[in-house]
């Protein structure tokens, strides 16, 4: 919606349109796209859309043309926009602010090189909680979720690249930016500025139909048209270059469907003979599962379930270094308390709990961990922690496990 605003903004700003009726229906969907755009309730979108339409505006008059005064007042504006985006929505602003300051960290770790591609995900949740083992009294705990991108793709790449693949990615852009004040490029360059400031404070990478607006707003600018006219390549190279991409591409959708209705068909059938087929399925397409970490999540689930402690326990582990979650580590803890293993269990909860400091489960499981072992004392310390700690929701599984703990510290 707001690449859309900023283009039908350019086109109307530019008078590409000289038909009244073409004029006025154009204004029409710039109006309804306005009104979905709002309806989406994102912060991002809106600024996106602001900065795009304010872009193609500013250059298409002419910055001498523009009065001093009402520079002023449109810089007065935006600065009073941007404050009350972030006040309209504090706890998501600042839940923001955390993820950022602990991505900082990972990026610290590796500067240069960074942690390698699709490490974000697996790495950022043990950041977390080492963040939160650090700083117990954090403001931010209550805002602690699981994570698996940094809302800020500029910050994943610094993350996953480091230094030096930031520093392509912010050529490419100034580049393009530059490209972007000819006229000729004003509007498409107008909607690669939205699309850049949206993806300063959300996630497009991760979504597909987003991702591939990047090569579409470069092709539209032509913005190396000149280097590229000039490659010596004929077109049956092109072609062919083209058809072998398009067989990989239909040859990745077929794997990835097989995945996908493999995992859910032993998942609906999970008796009888499925339990040893989707344990050798499993060890056939390990490494095809962990490039699908939401197929990975259904199998563990399945896994948890239906196999046997053990091995339902590595394929939890195996789970849990592609995406770790405070559910996932919880789950962990539960299986190595079957097979008695307490000490790795305490280890589960505790890392489950400084994941995201604000839930209950981790920390009541690891408080009647203690009460089975026989532990008072640290019974004791970890029930009176979860009877004073800060809940972020208060469910009544949540008021259940807070009133066992009370009854059970009464007791003693």
């Amino acid at each position: 919606m707001s690449l859309a605003i900023t283009v039908a903004f350019g086109i109307f700003q530019m008078q590409v349109l000289h038909n009244k009726l073409l004029k006025l229906v154009l204004s029409g969907l710039i109006l309804l796209f306005a009104y979905v755009l709002v309806l989406s309730d994102s912060r991002a979108g809106w600024l996106a859309a602001m900065i795009g339409c304010g872009f193609i505006w500013y250059k298409y008059r002419g910055y001498l043309k523009i009065r001093l005064w009402v520079r002023c007042i449109l810089l007065l504006i935006g600065v009073l926009l941007i404050i009350g985006a972030y006040y309209y929505k504090q706890d998501s602003a600042n839940g923001r602010l955390l993820i950022w300051r602990i991505t900082a960290d990972m990026i610290t770790d590796s500067p240069i090189a960074g942690h390698g591609i699709g490490s974000f995900p697996k790495e950022y949740m043990y950041y977390q909680a080492c963040y939160f083992q650090k700083n117990p009294d954090s403001q931010y705990k209550i805002l602690a979720d699981n994570i698996i991108y940094p809302y800020n793709e500029f910050f994943l790449i610094a993350v996953e690249l480091g230094i030096l693949g930031l520093f392509i990615a912010l050529a490419i852009c100034i580049v393009v930016l530059l490209n972007a004040l000819q006229k000729d490029n004003l509007i498409l360059g107008g909607a690669f500025i939205a699309f850049v400031i949206f993806s300063m404070f959300s996630y497009p990478s991760h979504t597909f139909l987003l991702w591939i607006m990047t090569p579409f707003l470069l092709g539209g600018m032509n913005v190396w048209q000149e280097i590229v006219c000039k490659l010596p390549l004929k077109k049956f190279i092109i072609y062919g270059v083209s058809i072998v991409c398009l067989c990989f591409f239909s040859y990745g959708c077929y794997r990835y469907y097989i995945l996908d209705s493999s995992i859910k068909e032993f998942y609906r059938n999970p008796f009888g003979e499925s339990i040893s087929e989707s344990e050798l399925y499993f060890n056939r397409h390990k490494k095809e599962l962990a490039a699908f970490p939401h197929l990975l999540d259904i199998y563990a689930q399945y896994s948890f379930r239906y196999y046997p402690t053990s091995k339902s326990l590595d394929i939890m582990r195996f789970s849990a270094t592609v995406i770790p979650t405070s559910e996932l580590w919880c789950d962990i803890g539960d299986l190595y308390v079957a097979c008695n293993c307490l000490d790795e269990a305490i280890k589960a909860y505790q890392l489950s709990a400084d994941m995201i400091p604000c839930r209950v489960t981790p920390r009541y499981k690891l408080a009647m961990l203690y009460y089975e072992m026989g532990d008072m004392l640290r019974f004791r310390l970890m029930g009176e922690y979860i009877l004073n700690m800060e809940v972020k929701v208060e469910s009544t599984g949540v008021l259940k496990m807070i009133a066992e703990i009370k009854q059970r510290l009464l007791e003693k």
